[in-house]
């Protein structure tokens, strides 16, 4: 693989669109009720930026291998259909989500089929997982560059000379992302939050909502997980945000630079007021846009300084929201994929950090 021919032969490429194989789970036997995550947005910004999307979903493929609808037993059949559809299709990138069941031999054999052909690896969750930690470990000098939703120097320990990693941003999508919280005066929700189901006080953010919700009694709350209702999916969970004044983005972690569950991009692409930890840096983003906090005492604080200014909570929300659509916009993270991917210099201006990695 050349990066030069990339480059020499960018300009025409541009021209002539590209053809994006994407392999992970995407509108799948099971993705109905999860239309509004990053798969479904990442193919809504290379479509609308003019290039043709194909998702293969590995999971249900290798399922549908057997009589026994089972992925590991259909890893095989897969791979190897992997491989078939790739060629048949001849993209001009491809792309990997999480797709553990495509293993590195079959991204070799692409690579002796399809040469000039990049190969890039997208990430969203936390790196404090070890699994995910391993996920990443594993694609090393196999993907060309690792675009990971968390920034800084923990992500040097993913790339090599063959492999470079930098940051992207979880993304704000135009066509999901309507509602304009902002902009209403009388919502029947003051506060959400949507998380895991979590069972125990161990988990800071279940530890933290116990703690705050006796603080916040006059707050009308809706607290999906942390211990509280079971959780929520499809276009009832957008029915929700439509309704929420305020959102409480609560980390797994909160000790990663530009870190955030993709909920944060979520309820600020749909204007509600949003409220996180100050740990992963957002403010340096946002500036006083967003509401950092650095205890329960102090998120109690702003919190009820907010609840009881409505005016200052649609103005400083409208603000986010305007930052988070220009700024996160799933379009402009897709053309820096692109740009990365093809090793030319930045076609438009980003406001993340952009520091790469490896090379």
């Amino acid at each position: 693989m050349s990066v030069k021919n990339f480059s020499l032969n960018w300009e025409a490429m541009v021209k002539a669109h590209l053809k994006i194989f994407y392999i992970g789970s995407c509108q799948g036997f099971h993705n109905a009720d999860r239309y509004y995550l990053i798969p479904q947005r990442m193919l809504n910004g290379f479509t609308r930026l003019g290039h043709v999307f194909y998702a293969f979903n590995d999971r249900d493929v290798a399922r549908a291998s057997t009589i026994f609808n089972s992925s590991k037993l259909g890893r095989k059949s897969m791979n190897q259909k992997l491989v078939k559809d790739c060629v048949a299709y001849r993209p001009d990138l491809i792309i990997l989500g999480h797709c553990t069941l495509v293993t590195n031999d079959t991204l070799g054999i692409l690579r002796e089929k399809l040469p000039d052909t990049p190969i890039i690896y997208r990430n969203v969750d936390p790196l404090n997982y070890q699994q995910n930690r391993d996920d990443l470990s594993n694609r090393i000098d196999h993907v060309d560059w690792t675009f990971i939703t968390t920034a800084g120097k923990s992500l040097e320990s993913f790339s090599s000379k063959k492999t470079k990693v930098t940051h992207i941003p979880n993304p704000v999508d135009k066509a999901i992302d309507v509602h304009r919280n902002f902009g209403q005066d009388t919502l029947p929700i003051d506060l959400f939050f949507a998380g895991s189901v979590l069972h125990n006080r161990e988990d800071h953010r279940q530890a933290l909502i116990s703690d705050l919700l006796p603080k916040i009694s006059n707050v009308t709350t809706r607290i999906i997980g942390a211990g509280q209702e079971d959780r929520v999916f499809g276009a009832d969970y957008y029915d929700l945000l439509a309704q929420s004044k305020m959102g409480l983005c609560l980390n797994k972690t909160n000790n990663e630079y530009l870190y955030a569950s993709d909920r944060f991009s979520q309820y600020l692409g749909n204007g509600l007021l949003t409220f996180i930890h100050e740990g992963p840096r957002f403010q340096e983003l946002f500036g006083d846009a967003i509401v950092t906090y650095r205890s329960v005492e102090d998120l109690t604080e702003k919190l009820l300084k907010f609840h009881g200014d409505d005016a200052l909570r649609k103005q400083t929300a409208e603000r986010a929201h305007t930052l988070a659509h220009d700024m996160f916009d799933v379009e402009k993270i897709c053309q820096y994929m692109i740009d990365c991917a093809f090793s030319v210099k930045p076609t438009q201006d980003y406001a993340w950090d952009t520091t790469v990695y490896g090379g």
